[in-house]
C-alpha cells in the first residue's frame, strides 16, 4: 500500500487521526487496541531520517527535535504513535520502560 493510499484510508475511515506535517513518508498504518481510539502509526527511524535529509540535522539533533516536538506532543485521544522497529534497528541501547 502506498503512502497516498494509507492517507486516503485514514481520511475515509479514521478522520479524527492526527497526522504530523512533513512525515507522510514514515506513515506505516494504524494501531488499534481495546479501550483506545485508533491512531496513526509512524516509523520512528524514518522520521529521524526525514529530519536529517529535509532539515540537514545530524542524528542526535533530529532525535532530540522529534522527541520534544513530535513524539512528545499530546494531541488528545488521536495522538499518533511512533514505532521503534527493533527487528530492523537492533536492540542496542534500548532503554527499559520505567
Amino acid at each position: 500500500m502506498t503512502t497516498e493510499e494509507i492517507l486516503q484510508v485514514l481520511e475515509e475511515q479514521f478522520p479524527d487521526c492526527w497526522t504530523p506535517d512533513g512525515f507522510d513518508a514514515a506513515l506505516i498504518g494504524v494501531v488499534e487496541g481495546a479501550c483506545r481510539e485508533t491512531v496513526a502509526c509512524y516509523d520512528y527511524r524514518k522520521c529521524v531520517q526525514i529530519l536529517m535529509e529535509r532539515d540537514g540535522m545530524d542524528e542526535d539533533g533530529a532525535e532530540e527535535f522529534l522527541n520534544f516536538n513530535v513524539t512528545g506532543a499530546f494531541m488528545g485521544d488521536h495522538t499518533p504513535v511512533f514505532l521503534h522497529d527493533w527487528r530492523r534497528e537492533g536492540a542496542e541501547g534500548v532503554e527499559e520502560c520505567p
